[in-house]
């Protein structure tokens, strides 16, 4: 609150984290999910999570995906989430010619959800504004590579060149260069997806957030 102010030395941050066991599904599941939201077993896929509302950014994205569907004719962008942009968001998609590269999902949960994250190449957060995402947490969870805008506490997570690319948000041709780079690289998309697990075991895993926990109750005792 303004006006009000706290000696740093009363201050620990903890990252919060993921439960991977969540985020674990059965082959049976991959196939209901691209079966269910018509995704061709040969596309290159990229996913976005987050409700439909302007601080996401996803007009962005759109206009990013519309430069790359003419050099990577298979891509296939799918936009899990809801929200009050949904309808603004479909009709500027098919202003931009993108019907069969984008699908609104829609407000995926539970397996549907962490299927279209396994099948994905890679995971594009294209905000203008973040904390630290959940979806960046589960993403580098499942070593998938990432492409997000460099705002908010995106770099406590994701560091450029490392386990994702950065780019500057509102800038869809960063965007479409960082998401063709990896989509067509699989050896570098291999490589910071592996990276983005290390990071997320070494700093982000429950085990260590709950390990946090316990020494700041313990040393109160």
């Amino acid at each position: 609150r303004r006006g009000i102010t706290v000696p740093p030395a009363k201050i620990t941050v903890i990252p919060h984290s993921v439960w991977e066991p969540d985020l674990e599904i059965a082959k049976e599941d991959i196939v209901h999910t691209q079966q269910r939201l018509a995704i061709h077993e040969d596309a290159m896929l990229c996913v976005t999570i987050g409700h439909l509302i302007p601080i996401k950014g996803h007009q962005y994205l759109l206009q990013g995906i519309h430069r790359l569907v003419g050099s990577l004719p298979t891509l296939t962008c799918v936009v899990i989430g809801d929200g009050p942009q949904r309808m603004m968001l479909e009709q500027e998609a098919a202003r931009l010619g993108l019907d069969g590269h984008v699908i609104f999902a829609g407000a995926l949960e539970g397996p549907l959800r962490n299927a279209v994250l396994y099948l994905s190449r890679v995971v594009v957060l294209p905000s203008l504004s973040e904390g630290l995402p959940v979806t960046i947490l589960e993403a580098m969870a499942l070593a998938k590579p990432i492409v997000t805008t460099d705002v908010g506490g995106i770099r406590e997570a994701v560091a450029d060149g490392v386990n994702g690319l950065l780019v500057p948000p509102r800038d869809p041709e960063a965007l479409a260069r960082a998401v063709h780079r990896l989509v067509s690289d699989e050896a570098l998309a291999v490589r910071l997806g592996l990276a983005g697990r290390r990071r997320f075991q070494e700093r982000f895993s429950l085990d260590r957030m709950l390990g946090q926990l316990e020494t700041i109750y313990a040393r109160g005792s």
